[in-house]
């Protein structure tokens, strides 16, 4: 169904789009119609239609989409690069400041947390002198 409303028409609901080609109306032009549709191919509707689907040019984003960090929200939920991405790395705790991580103190995020490294190698993180490379006097 197709209202008319003024100098425009209206689809009733955006699943009776198609039908607007088949009716016709003079006032929305095929291209503005194909907007309506799900550009992309992944089953979701552009956003500037009440649709859920946040990009309608990147079949790899809707909301069912799993959240990784590439810089996207891929789920549109309004978040980029959330710590529950699928591919967010372990980040662990350098206390010490000597590029080494603790191993029992660990971060999933997608950025880089202050004072954390990606690596968990540090055997004593309250001494930087203590690490993995460093020579220890015989005795020690």
């Amino acid at each position: 169904m197709i209202e008319r409303r003024g100098d425009r028409c209206t689809p009733w609901w955006t699943l009776m789009v198609p039908l607007a080609f088949v009716v016709g109306c003079p006032f929305i032009s095929s291209e503005q119609l194909v907007e309506r549709k799900d550009i992309d191919g992944d089953g979701y509707v552009n956003e500037a239609f009440d649709g859920p689907d946040c990009d309608d040019g990147d079949n790899n984003v809707s909301p069912e989409a799993v959240e990784s960090c590439d810089g996207v929200d891929n789920n549109c939920d309004g978040v980029v690069d959330e710590d529950s991405a699928v591919d967010a790395p372990f980040w662990y705790a350098d206390a010490d400041g000597d590029g080494f991580g603790d191993p029992a103190t660990r971060s999933v995020k997608c950025n880089q947390p202050s004072n954390y490294v990606a690596n968990a190698l540090d055997c004593d993180d309250d001494d930087q002198f203590t690490h993995p490379g460093i020579a220890t006097l015989e005795g020690e």
